[in-house]
């Protein structure tokens, strides 16, 4: 009966130790006066093929001090120009589900979801570090 015991903790350690707990996300992020681009794949469990694409994009206007260079009047006006950007998701068929993802006084994050097909067209035939790669050509740093 001690023996069974035993056996227990380690059927339980040994997936915790393996790749089971590894990630299968990958996260890119680039940066660039104030805006920052983030894409975020989903990879199925043999990081072979993509399954799904979240972009992020995040304007922070905290350090703004000429807001007319953003083509708005003030903060108030640019938040909600940025806000808008979710219409423009809608309307696009790349994109499946689009949002306000986060807000704060100064900054705003606009999300969208792509689409299954829209997945398949961009990273079809790319693994994890095929993907990886493109997207630290484009000047993106990945983790």
């Amino acid at each position: 009966m001690k023996k069974r015991l035993l056996l227990v903790p380690l059927l339980v350690a040994v997936p915790l130790l393996t790749a089971c707990g590894s990630s299968n996300e990958l996260k890119c992020e680039r940066e660039n006066d104030g805006a920052k681009r983030t894409i975020i794949v989903d990879f199925d469990s043999s990081k072979e093929n993509a399954t799904g694409i979240t972009i992020q994009y995040t304007v922070d206007f905290s350090n703004v001090e000429d807001f007319s260079e953003w083509g708005c009047e003030d903060l108030e006006d640019c938040i909600k120009m940025v806000e808008s950007e979710v219409e423009d998701c809608e309307k696009d068929d790349t994109f499946e589900a689009c949002k306000v993802s986060n807000k704060t006084k100064t900054s705003v994050t606009v999300q969208g979801d792509m689409t299954k097909k829209s997945v398949e067209e961009e990273l079809g035939g790319k693994t994890y570090d095929d993907t990886k790669k493109m997207f630290e050509d484009g000047g993106y740093t990945c983790k």
